[in-house]
């Protein structure tokens, strides 16, 4: 929270700052980090599991959602600061986290096939995440250019992480062909295919700023499974 913003042209504590210290401008933003934030995240979760001769099968749905002032919950980075710094909890300062996605879905097996041959799928999926949409210019005049954006159908200011990005699905298969050597020792030789059916998952890396030439279109991939189709093969010798 900034206790010193611009009103009216002016810094809050510039009358108090002349009086005390006989200069106006003796600190610019004076921010304080306070325990007012609110969280709230809310799930079910169901879980299939299923074994059988030959094969594993495993299934996980989870239906949530995740909210909180700033739009996060971070204890030690903090929320972002809010548009009115004397308004931290005003309703549009409330809206969904990083990482809220409505659904979420992973399927996994391993199936034992003839002649050696193990295959080992994993698919997930999930609801697009949210990101701010901001307006690109300081509307309040405060001096901090974190101003929420105003939709044009409506006039009216958005909440905070307003925007969705773009649905996660990836589809991961490993398969492994195994060579008997007598006794317990085998080697196994595998092929690992990631994101086989090479889909394109952005997240929520998109540009939220009204007034850049590239609002809402995407900026990037998810970290860590936002790549394009791979194959890594590889042994181990088990013993």
């Amino acid at each position: 929270m900034n206790i010193n913003p611009i009103v009216n042209g002016q810094r809050v504590l510039a009358p108090t700052f002349a009086q005390a210290f006989g200069t106006p401008n003796y600190l610019s933003a004076v921010n304080i980090k306070s325990a007012i934030n609110k969280s709230r995240y809310n799930a079910l979760t169901f879980q299939f599991q299923r074994r059988v001769a030959r094969t594993t099968i495993q299934a996980h749905y989870t239906i949530a959602h995740a909210y909180a002032y700033g739009g996060s919950t971070g204890a030690r980075g903090g929320a972002s600061a809010p548009q009115d710094s004397f308004a931290p909890l005003a309703p549009g300062e409330w809206g969904p986290t990083g990482s809220d996605e409505r659904h979420r879905v992973v399927v996994l097996g391993v199936f034992e096939l003839p002649y050696g041959v193990q295959l080992s799928p994993v698919f997930q999926a999930a609801s697009a995440r949210p990101y701010n949409l901001t307006a690109g210019s300081d509307l309040n005049a405060d001096g901090n250019n974190n101003d929420r954006y105003i939709d044009p159908s409506t006039g009216k200011q958005v909440s905070i992480n307003t925007g969705r990005g773009d649905p996660t699905a990836v589809f991961d298969l490993r398969t492994t062909k195994f060579f008997n050597l007598g006794g317990e020792r085998k080697v196994g030789v595998f092929a690992e295919m990631f994101n086989l059916l090479n889909t394109v998952n952005f997240g929520s890396s998109y540009t939220g700023n009204g007034r850049s030439a590239s609002f809402r279109q995407s900026t990037g991939f998810i970290p860590g499974i936002g790549y394009a189709r791979q194959l890594q093969l590889g042994a181990r010798f088990l013993f």
